[in-house]
């Protein structure tokens, strides 16, 4: 399942062009960022096709939105998520000529960005769209179920903690 096309992509990127540029790869980028739009929904209620897909509407709009959104991070940020963070190179600090010299930076805030994006996490932007559609909360909610009540405590994707 895949939300989103690399036509929408290309637009979504460069909305101001009426011929945008294909993006490179815009496939691998649309499926991955679908994944970490879905693993960050896992809880939300929407209405589906048969296919699992949102039906037409809000939640299936921002789904896409958020898609697009993630996938244009990725580009942006010339990261390939099959390859994983270990493909992310780090930043160069400083270099030496006459002694050959190069120092990285360490855990340099771009260096983290780029990892948490080859890694499946959303950006803020994303998380965002999600929110403001109600597919992301961060209130504790509790439904009954046949008088067993149930309590959800909300995972916020952006810093991997549990809200309680």
């Amino acid at each position: 399942m895949i939300y989103g096309t690399p036509e929408e992509l290309a637009r979504w990127i460069d909305p101001d062009s009426e011929t945008p540029d294909p993006v490179p790869n815009a496939t691998i980028l649309l499926r991955a960022a679908t994944q970490s739009v879905l693993a960050a929904t896992v809880g939300a209620v929407y209405r589906t096709e048969d296919d699992g897909k949102a039906k037409p509407g809000k939640s299936h709009d921002a789904l896409r939105d958020a898609t697009l959104e993630q996938a244009s991070a990725l580009s942006a940020a010339n990261i390939d998520p099959r390859k994983g963070a270990g493909a992310v190179k780090p930043t160069k600090r400083s270099k030496g000529l006459g002694g050959a010299t190069v120092t990285y930076a360490t855990d340099s805030r771009t260096d983290r960005y780029a990892a948490d994006l080859a890694t499946g996490v959303l950006t803020q932007s994303a998380w965002t769209i999600l929110s403001n559609a109600g597919l992301i909360s961060t209130r504790i909610a509790t439904h009954d179920n046949g008088g067993v009540p149930l309590y959800a405590i909300p995972y916020n994707p952006l810093t991997g903690e549990l809200h309680r």
